[in-house]
């Protein structure tokens, strides 16, 4: 859950902010923080978005389900409509294509696809294009327009400003719209002693597999090599050439940044990072109601399909015991349609 140069910080920074700009400081950083996170994020994906689907298969094997369970929320909450949505953030288009799934195309009016990334969006219109459904890909986040349903998954925790973010899908929203926010990381977990030990078991676990891996121990020859290097390790050449920063920022500094949001400790969870839901409702203000959540996937980091006995029992276990502490978490808002005149100020550059 940590690593040295991180660890050696969080004891000593105030809030997540702070914590950061120790981190990155360096590199000499050219651009105030939000507005390079928001930069270095655009620059990450460029390169992830050739795999990112291939590297994240917990996402194809645990979300779907999830998925299917907040389209039925957001079916009970407004049956009879013909959705206009939008899917902020929406990388290859995963989330559009199961909201697809779950509500069926004849019932949605319009979608709307926003990522910052021109290279994710790409991958989105080839995902979605035999979809059947009206819709439209930008690169630019909607400025007037309002929706009956904002998407995210994956997203929130990769943003400078989760309170902006929230003031901004308020704006979003029309009167008893919703919005799904689906795997973000969950700053309880880490709060929790317990799930922490076992994060760090899982990864001493992992760690001797690696170990006993030729095909490990080979792309670790390869990276020291640099005859492989990591998306992170790209994205920080990348960064250094378009004048984000002075010199080539390390691997960690560049992973914190993009994952803005995930913690990685318990300092860093109590200095900010990481979701809470109760963070969110409060940014999200008067006449918004969290109508639905889910705390799951207790192995983390450390997912497998089909765990050995052992681990499972010791991950169910845990699960059971403290059911509001997985590593992630998802959750549907709604926002009261007596509410929908009464928004909080427009949040400005979220990405």
């Amino acid at each position: 859950m940590e690593d040295a140069r991180s660890n050696r910080l969080t004891g000593t920074q105030m809030d997540s902010h702070g914590y950061a700009q120790a981190l990155v400081e360096p590199f000499g950083p050219r651009l105030p923080l939000p507005e390079l996170v928001v930069a270095l994020n655009r620059i990450y994906h460029r390169f992830e978005a050739q795999t990112y689907d291939a590297s994240h298969d917990e996402i194809f094997a645990q979300l779907p389900a999830l998925w299917e369970r907040m389209g039925a929320v957001a079916r009970a909450i407004a049956p009879a409509r013909r959705w206009r949505i939008l899917d902020f953030g929406c990388g290859t288009g995963f989330e559009a294509g199961q909201i697809l799934r779950v509500l069926g195309a004849g019932s949605i009016a319009s979608l709307m696809c926003h990522d910052p990334s021109p290279e994710m969006l790409a991958r989105c219109r080839e995902r979605l294009a035999a979809s059947g459904a009206n819709v439209a890909f930008s690169e630019t986040p909607p400025q007037e327009e309002q929706f009956d349903l904002v998407l995210t998954n994956s997203l929130i925790h990769h943003l400078p400003s989760v309170a902006a973010f929230c003031r901004q899908v308020r704006t979003w929203l029309r009167g008893g719209g919703a919005w799904i926010a689906g795997h973000e990381p969950n700053r309880a977990c880490y709060l929790n002693p317990e799930c922490v030990a076992l994060a760090r078991w899982l990864q001493r676990r992992q760690r001797l597999r690696k170990a006993a891996s030729p095909a490990m121990w080979l792309e670790l020859v390869q990276r020291r090599l640099g005859l492989r290097p990591t998306v992170a390790e790209r994205a920080a050449e990348a960064a250094v050439r378009e004048g984000l920063f002075e010199r080539r920022p390390a691997r960690v500094a560049v992973e914190r940044l993009v994952d803005f949001g995930v913690p990685h400790s318990e300092q860093e969870a109590l200095a900010g990072r990481g979701i809470s839901l109760e963070a969110v409702g409060d940014a999200l203000g008067a006449g918004a109601e969290l109508v639905w959540s889910e705390s799951y996937n207790f192995m983390g980091a450390f997912f497998e399909p089909d765990p050995p006995r052992a681990v499972a029992a010791r991950v169910d276990r845990l699960a059971a015991k403290h059911p509001e502490c997985g590593a992630h978490v998802a959750a549907v808002w709604r926002v009261a349609p007596s509410a929908a005149g009464d928004l909080p100020p427009r949040a400005e550059s979220l990405r």
